[in-house]
């Protein structure tokens, strides 16, 4: 809804180096829409934050830190929603200390076209090989109601190395 926020996220982890991983919102699903996309895009070895409109004019934020493979990573995020959106997106942030500022945000986008958020889309690697991990996706209307309790985040990788191995086995 315009004039309101909407906060969210997720952990995101890619098993291979240089391949494809995102979470998408869309307001629709078809040629014209609107997108924002998150998380390894087109090979990079970045996280990137992508906007693209119904014209196909995009806006790019870069995370300026290198993603190893393997590596897992908490997305948290913000959409300030109004004529046109802002957006801003802390990796990793240190769950902590409350709310972050805007300030120490890894990646932001201001005022680009509103997208109305109301398809999620999650996109895993860019063939069937099924190379990155997407997990743990929370939306909510403020940042204690999507980011996980601390003590829990140590679990997801030891819950991941099962999961790997049971479905080897």
């Amino acid at each position: 809804a315009s004039g309101s926020s909407s906060w969210f996220s997720f952990i995101i982890q890619s098993y291979v180096a240089f391949d494809m991983g995102t979470v998408q919102f869309r307001d629709s699903l078809g040629p014209a829409e609107s997108i924002y996309y998150m998380g390894r895009i087109n090979g990079s070895t970045k996280y990137r934050l992508v906007m693209r409109d119904v014209n196909a004019a995009q806006y790019v934020a870069d995370n300026s830190n290198s993603v190893s493979v393997e590596q897992q990573v908490l997305f948290t995020g913000r959409i300030d929603s109004g004529t046109t959106d802002n957006v801003h997106i802390w990796i990793d942030p240190d769950l902590y200390n409350g709310t972050p500022s805007d300030a120490s945000a890894n990646m932001v986008l201001t005022n680009v076209p509103h997208v109305d958020l109301n398809w999620l889309v999650l996109q895993n690697g860019n063939d069937t090989s099924g190379t990155t991990s997407i997990d743990e996706i929370r939306i909510g209307l403020n940042y204690n109601s999507v980011v996980p309790e601390p003590a829990l985040l140590g679990l997801v990788p030891a819950c991941a190395m099962l999961l790997r191995r049971r479905s080897r086995g």
